[in-house]
This record gives C-alpha cells, sequence and structure tokens, in this order.
C-alpha cells in the first residue's frame, strides 16, 4: 500500500475511535491501558512501521468499542448513537393508501383519494440479516429518504432524511416466508412529493385466480438507483429508476423465498433488478381482459430478490447480489400485492388504526357512530 494511502487509513481509523470516546458504553470495553492511550495517543508519522502498528492497534480497539449489546444501545443518547459507525443497508419503499370509512372527507376531495398513508418495503430492508436467519442484533435506526416541496430554505424540490422510529411502527405477516414490512406513516402531501397506491389498485388472490394477470404480462416497476447517489453526501433529490419486464411464472405450489429459502407464496418476473431494487411496487398490464386498448396498470406485487446462477450452474434465490462468481439469471422473485392486505387485516395493525384515529378526532367523521372499516 503507498505510504499516503497508508496514512489515510490509519488517520480514518483514528478519527473512528476518537469519535466512538463519546460512547460511554464502548469506553467501558476498554483496559484502563488502552483509555488512556486513547486519550492521548502518539502523533502519527511518516514511518511505516509506525503506522502499521498504529493502524493494527486502533482495528482491534474499534472492534471492541463496536461490541455492544442490546442493553447498550438502549440506554444510548442520540448523541452517543450518532458516534457509532453504522452499517448501512439501502432498499426501496414505496407509500399505499388504505382508506377507513371513519375519515372525514374534505370538500371538493374526491373520497376515494382519501385515506390511511402506509410505508411499504421488504422486510430485509428494515432488519437485515433476517433473509438469513441472522438479523441484525443491535438494529440502530432506519432512515427515509423523501423529496420535500419547495420552502424557505430550499427553491426547489429537494431530498430530506426522517428516522422512521419517529413516524412509523413496523408490522410484519404471520407467515415468516413473507418478505415484508408495513408501517403506519402520518405523513403530509403539503410537506412531502409522493403518490399513493390504493388498495382498489391491487390485484388480489382472486384476480389471480381469475387469471386477471397470466404469464407473458407486462410489468414495470420503480425503484432505488443506488448507482446514481453518494449517499455519504448530501442528495439533491430522489428521482427512481423505472424498469420494465413480464410475468413469468405464477406459481400453482409453494416455492423457494428470499426468507432463508423456505418454501412460500411467490411470483416470478423475467426483469433484471439488482442491489437497491429490493422493495420496489411492481405493477402488469390488464388491458388485454378490457379489449387489449391502451394500458391498465394494476398493483402486482413487491420486488423482493433475484434467482442468481452460480458458477457451478445452480439456481440460488439471493436477496441481494453476493459477492460470488455468477451473474443474475434476470428471473426476479416479486411477493404478491394481497400479503400486504393480510398485514393490513391483522389485529395489531386494525388496532393502531383505532388509536390514531381516537387521539385525533379532528380526522374523523362528525358522526361519533361512523362504522369502523
Amino acid at each position: 500500500m503507498p505510504l499516503q494511502q497508508e496514512i489515510s487509513v490509519v488517520q480514518k481509523l483514528v478519527d473512528l475511535t476518537s469519535k466512538m470516546q463519546a460512547v460511554r458504553a464502548s469506553m467501558t470495553k476498554l483496559s484502563s491501558e488502552e483509555a488512556a492511550y486513547l486519550k492521548n495517543p502518539n502523533t502519527l508519522t511518516n514511518d511505516p512501521m509506525q503506522l502499521a502498528t498504529e493502524g493494527e492497534w486502533r482495528v482491534s480497539i474499534a472492534l471492541k468499542m463496536a461490541a455492544l449489546t442490546p442493553a447498550d444501545i438502549q440506554d444510548m443518547t442520540p448523541v452517543e448513537l450518532d458516534a457509532l459507525p453504522p452499517d448501512k443497508h439501502f432498499g426501496t419503499g414505496f407509500l399505499i393508501m388504505v382508506p377507513d370509512a371513519r375519515l372525514k372527507v374534505p370538500d371538493g376531495i374526491d373520497a376515494a383519494t382519501v385515506g390511511l398513508t402506509y410505508l411499504v418495503t421488504n422486510r430485509h430492508v428494515v432488519q437485515p440479516g433476517i433473509e438469513d436467519g441472522k438479523p441484525c442484533k443491535v438494529p440502530l435506526s432506519s432512515f427515509l429518504i423523501l423529496n420535500h416541496k419547495p420552502d424557505s430554505t430550499h427553491p426547489s424540490v429537494y431530498a430530506k432524511t426522517l428516522r422512521i422510529a419517529k413516524w412509523a411502527k413496523w408490522h410484519f405477516s404471520t407467515d415468516d416466508t413473507v418478505d415484508l414490512a408495513v408501517g403506519l406513516l402520518p405523513i403530509s402531501a403539503d410537506e412531502y412529493v409522493f403518490t399513493r397506491i390504493s388498495i382498489a389498485q391491487f390485484l388480489t388472490l382472486d384476480d389471480m385466480h381469475n387469471r386477471k394477470a397470466v404469464e407473458g404480462d407486462p410489468l414495470l416497476f420503480s425503484g432505488l438507483f443506488i448507482q446514481l447517489y453518494d449517499f455519504d453526501k448530501e442528495i439533491k433529490s430522489l428521482e427512481p429508476i423505472v424498469r420494465s419486464g413480464s410475468l413469468a411464472m405464477v406459481p400453482e405450489g409453494l416455492l423457494p423465498t428470499t426468507m432463508q429459502r423456505k418454501p412460500g407464496h411467490i411470483l416470478l418476473a423475467d426483469a433484471h433488478v439488482f442491489h437497491g431494487n429490493s422493495g420496489s411496487p411492481v405493477f402488469v398490464d390488464t388491458a388485454r381482459f378490457e379489449g387489449g386498448i391502451g394500458y391498465s396498470y394494476k398493483f402486482l406485487g413487491v420486488i423482493c430478490g433475484e434467482v442468481y446462477e452460480n458458477a457451478d450452474l445452480t439456481f440460488t434465490v439471493t436477496a441481494s447480489i453476493s459477492a460470488t462468481v455468477g451473474e443474475n439469471s434476470d428471473v426476479s422473485i416479486v411477493v404478491p400485492a394481497w400479503q400486504i392486505l393480510d398485514i393490513l387485516d391483522l389485529p395489531e395493525t386494525k388496532q393502531e388504526r383505532d388509536d390514531l384515529l381516537a387521539a385525533h378526532p379532528e380526522l374523523t367523521n362528525t358522526n361519533p357512530s361512523a362504522p369502523k372499516p
């Protein structure tokens, strides 16, 4: 390694371990001698031997300081949490609209556009490692990047990062093969730029049984083009990438899923996806049932992974492309839309809606006996 590169690497380790001194739990992992040296280190020189020794020591100290338990994390302050080096995972999320008969419909507003907003993505996006049966032991936080409308600080649309823990609680399917996460998101259309997919646009299980969508039907999906962004720098605004494909298979039985390859109900698409597309909404054109004129896209489901062709010509279901010899087979895995409906129908999800509307009566009809959905 060139000397200047070695100096840069060691300096980054120095900066990291110095920043982590603000974390009390991290400091308790060190001996008194290690803590003393961390507070009063030797000055770095251009001596390769000294750099190598310092670098090795800093790596070992960083590993000790990062060996935190869930209890350690629970007791941390926001300042301490921000001092920890994050393990970043990216994916796509989208918004759906769930109507509720109790909601007030403002004058001049189409009742079909009034409903509660939910954020949807893959479970492996919000619980990294769950797809391998090894979920992240200490998830610090999840963040959502949305485009904010122009305001006094920005003359045009700009990207804003929100800590999801302050906005939404995740709900998962009772079926552990379903790679979905759904959370109620009370977000204002007056502040942010977004489009919601109404559950009226969902293809249901009955629709699939009635062959409203079959193999060969055209697909569109929209998601994060992660290769376009440097998430360590300020992002001016988010722009999704839109890609196409076709419905490849509507299995009658169970197939391996992205959740530890457990057999479950999935759809297969002839579409090339890559890291960052996890959680992308997929739409299928059903216009052939309307005379074949124009387009009529319905919400089919959510991208959750791909089928990866390994060097030994075997196929592996994976949530994201790993660093191995092989290539994407262009066969992608889609979680059916109706499995989102199943999560929305869970008692805990319904209770959350009840609690929200009870806490905000100004959102509801004036009639206290308005029926529940």
